[in-house]
């Protein structure tokens, strides 16, 4: 059975076993992508998936692809423009660099903002109703923590 409410940034590997499936299932984080700095999150399909389940894991999957996409974007942007200002070794130079850059992405940063809760709100209502689907089959997994050490690629 997935993790509820992991598929977000800040989400830790989950290990979950579920009597009514083959084996345990994990949520596995990897280390952080070069360039958008943010932590894949892979969410393994149990073989007695609940249609419920299927739907949140996608959405996560979906949400996880979209900060990548942004938060990619975003820092090549940022990369890109601090590669190309003068005097960076002066810290008022690099203050004004970074405040500009900010004004800049401003409207970007708060749509993503924006999406970014009400995506939240919606996970929330697809894990609730992943987790209420699993208990009406019968299986009461307990998840116990565990954390992906990073050697391995996702």
């Amino acid at each position: 059975m997935p993790s509820y409410g992991t598929c977000g940034r800040h989400a830790r590997s989950v290990q979950a076993h579920s009597p009514t499936s083959t084996g345990p299932s994990r949520t596995l984080l990897g280390p952080p992508r070069p360039v958008s700095k943010v932590r894949p999150v892979v969410l393994p399909a149990p073989l007695d998936e609940t249609p419920s389940e299927r739907a949140y894991r996608i959405r996560c999957r979906k949400a996880n692809e979209r900060h990548e996409e942004f938060w990619h974007g975003n820092n090549a942007l940022f990369a890109s423009q601090l590669t190309n200002a003068k005097a960076l070794e002066d810290p008022e130079a690099l203050t004004t660099f970074y405040q500009r850059f900010a004004m800049n992405q401003q409207t970007s940063h708060r749509e993503y903002t924006l999406w970014w809760w009400k995506e939240n709100f919606i996970l929330l209502g697809l894990a609730i109703r992943a987790r209420l689907s699993r208990w009406s089959v019968g299986s009461k997994a307990t998840p116990t923590e565990t954390y992906f050490d990073g050697r391995d690629t996702l």
